[in-house]
């Protein structure tokens, strides 16, 4: 006995096209073809733009901005060469710009190890190149240390929708 394959449950059977009939003039007529089947339509605009409408951007976003720390905290470090402490950021890439510019020597990035993904046994074969690429700015204002990296990007997409919208 032959097998037969149940159809989905998810997909609409088409309809069977209509027999094709000889007209009296001998000509054979070919009925319309029917519309086809959107088993997945896509949304129109209208329709996410109320949804959108309906999302509680507002209660989101203000529980992001109560999770931002409280006050003005400055991490300071040591430079990983000379051990000059007391400096911030953009204090040490500056130093190590104007005093180990042409240091070799491989280092662990103090300010990477301070992170909550940082580690503490990588060595950077550049430092003074990673300090130019990766920390030329302030990173407690591109982002907030005390979230994952998860809730951070769901942050950016927030305030651009904030924005752009």
């Amino acid at each position: 006995m032959p097998r037969t394959r149940a159809q989905p449950a998810n997909l609409i059977a088409a309809p069977q096209p209509a027999p094709i009939n000889a007209a009296p003039s001998g000509f054979i007529q070919v009925p319309p073809a029917p519309a086809p089947l959107l088993l997945n339509p896509a949304p129109s605009q209208e329709h996410l733009q109320a949804e959108l409408d309906d999302w509680p951007w507002q209660t989101e976003i203000n529980l992001m901005e109560m999770n931002q720390p409280q006050g003005l905290n400055v991490r300071t470090f040591a430079c990983p060469y000379c051990q000059d402490d007391g400096l911030d950021e953009l204090d040490l890439l500056d130093h190590c710009n104007e005093h180990h510019a042409n240091d070799s020597k491989r280092v662990v990035c103090p300010v990477c190890v301070q992170t909550p993904h940082g580690d503490s046994q990588y060595y950077s074969r550049n430092f003074i190149g990673h300090l130019n690429l990766r920390h030329c700015y302030y990173l407690d204002d591109m982002t907030n240390l005390n979230q994952t990296d998860e809730l951070n990007i769901q942050c950016a997409i927030l305030a651009s929708y904030k924005e752009n919208i």
